[in-house]
């Protein structure tokens, strides 16, 4: 979870671009937790955090929201601000709404739902 958005000017927060990238990248470097702590805390602990039910671990009936991405990308970039980088596919309600760095707009505008707490 980000509360990042797009500048038109200046500086980009880099938890827009990354920040989950840059947790991945470190555990994979051995800089940060393991593997699946830091994606637990990326997921389940924010799920739990935040109280979202049905979100944040794979299991039945659950929302089917996941993220594919490419350890050897990830262990070999330098981060720029700009854009994300090892981020292969993202899937939102089981809707594949990024594919190798393509946005699907149209499906992003029914995959998901504003969660109010």
């Amino acid at each position: 979870m980000t509360d990042a958005w797009v500048e038109e000017h200046g500086v980009q927060n880099p938890a827009l671009f990354d920040c989950f990238p840059r947790f991945l990248q470190d555990s994979l470097k051995g800089l940060g937790d393991t593997m699946p702590k830091t994606i637990n805390r990326m997921t389940g602990a924010s799920a739990d955090r935040f109280g979202i039910k049905d979100r944040g671990y794979l299991k039945d009936n659950y929302f089917a929201d996941l993220t594919v991405f490419d350890e050897n990308e990830l262990q070999n970039t330098v981060p720029d601000k700009k854009s994300a980088f090892g981020i292969r596919k993202v899937m939102i309600n089981g809707k594949m709404v990024c594919e190798n760095g393509v946005l699907d707009t149209e499906a992003l505008k029914t995959s998901g739902k504003a969660i109010r707490g």
